[in-house]
């Protein structure tokens, strides 16, 4: 217990303020200053910084529809037509497509199981962490640098993707400045296009009776071919093999939108057809779980307000039989939805048909940045590394709730908080940067 209050103390001092340029607080009163001035409003969107690496896969009309049932629209004081007015701006700014992830080649139908392997769970033993330095995203690298750290503590290797070895020797250095061992680092040299190695890095896939193992390669966002490849990459750098949904039974979908149990039982949400609208569901659901051999699949409703409909924004698998699901206050908009979901879970069971239990964290508020884009707090974007939990926080009340929570699921883990503020607004938080790679042959 002393150990997860001086952890606390850590991250909320970490958390203490958020941005000067930033946050809820800052929107807040942008809003009310702008309210009712469309123009206005243009404007302050058109001349605000652009966030890194923003993830948002909502086609511009179901996110709208969303804005307006959620009253956003009104509480700027904007009709309809207009709010739909600053939504478009705010994707051509972003250089969104409209209509969402525009469809692939279907490729084969696919059928049966691919490999006799079983996928990967988060809280096996590890034995590394795979990141991507945010050398285009300077507001993280204190926070990397914590993460890093604590990867190392946990007893795993973290293997961070740079572009050239001159970001090596930087990012080496910089790491040393704040502290961290780099020598128990290891380095790859490889372009990519963003942080979030979570969506586009390698699925693991494990066989049972060995140390063998080989890589998932799902398609990932056209626009992002350097981290599409990724898990080519790493398969090819470690001589094993890849179940393909890049090329052949292609399926658009990101690691984040996939959490297995490593038993049989995988989740996904609804939004996974979406964005492979031109294949029928039956299909998406045979080349999800015949590539992570999980002929269980669990298909969740995904927030209305979520940008990128991915399940670790909301829900995590923390043990063989247990699930936890965060919750909204009555108030919020994707309450219901959320508590949907906690249902149907409840009454699933996991890959050798055990009922799930499920365990509920409280989620904060949904707050808007140029007006019209929600921002998702999730405590459930947790990183665990063998003996310790990364948990994102926010510098706000329901941070020592949800840190509460972890260390009651976790009692025999070191919780470490983490400000989440700046990543957050881009839509992700620390399991979105971080891919595990399980101990091969772990039980």
């Amino acid at each position: 217990m002393r150990r997860l209050l001086v952890l606390i103390g850590l991250g909320l001092c970490f958390s203490q303020s958020l941005r000067a340029a930033g946050g809820p607080a800052y929107w807040s009163r942008t809003d009310a200053d702008a309210r009712g001035n469309l123009g206005r409003m243009l404007e302050i969107l058109n001349r605000s910084e652009l966030r890194p690496q923003l993830r948002l896969s909502l086609p511009l009309e179901k996110l709208a529809s969303a804005l307006e049932a959620a009253g956003r629209f009104g509480d700027l004081g904007l009709s309809p037509g207009d709010g739909r007015l600053l939504l478009k701006a705010f994707y051509r700014k972003y250089g969104l497509d409209t209509e969402g992830v525009a469809p692939a080649g279907a490729g084969e139908l696919g059928g049966g199981f691919d490999h006799p392997y079983r996928a990967g769970r988060e809280f096996d033993p590890l034995s590394g962490v795979l990141l991507r330095w945010p050398w285009d995203w300077d507001e993280l690298k204190d926070e990397y640098a914590v993460m890093v750290d604590q990867i190392l503590a946990g007893g795993a290797t973290p293997k961070i993707w740079v572009d050239s070895r001159l970001q090596r020797l930087r990012a080496a250095f910089y790491l040393y400045r704040h502290g961290v061992n780099i020598r128990g680092i290891e380095w790859i040299v490889e372009d990519t296009d963003s942080v979030w190695m979570r969506d586009y890095g390698p699925e693991h896939i494990y066989d049972p009776y060995s140390t063998n193992w080989g890589v998932v390669d799902f398609h990932y966002y056209k626009a992002r071919p350097q981290d599409d490849d990724t898990p080519l990459v790493v398969a090819d750098r470690n001589g094993v093999f890849v179940v393909d949904r890049q090329y052949s039974k292609t399926l658009f979908t990101e690691g984040g939108n996939l959490n297995t149990d490593g038993e049989g039982a995988v989740f996904y949400s609804a939004r996974t057809y979406d964005n492979n609208r031109w294949l029928p569901r039956a299909i998406v659901d045979r080349r999800i779980t015949s590539a992570l051999s999980s002929p269980r699949n669990i298909v969740v409703k995904d927030p209305t307000l979520d940008g990128t409909g991915h399940v670790d924004m909301f829900m995590k698998i923390v043990s063989p039989d247990t699930v936890l699901v965060a919750q909204y206050d009555p108030d919020e908009t994707d309450y219901q939805i959320l508590e949907d979901d906690a249902t149907l879970i409840a009454a699933s069971a996991n890959g050798q048909g055990v009922p799930w239990k499920v365990k509920r964290i409280r989620q904060p508020d949904v707050y808007y940045v140029d007006f019209v884009y929600p921002v998702v707090r999730t405590y459930t974007n947790s990183l665990i590394v063998n003996d310790r939990v990364i948990v994102p926080t926010y510098g706000i009340p329901d941070d020592a709730e949800a840190l509460s929570v972890y260390a009651e699921v976790f009692p025999d883990k070191s919780i470490v908080p983490l400000n989440a503020n700046d990543i957050i607004e881009a839509g992700g938080a620390w399991h979105c940067v971080a891919m595990e790679f399980p101990e091969p042959g772990a039980p």
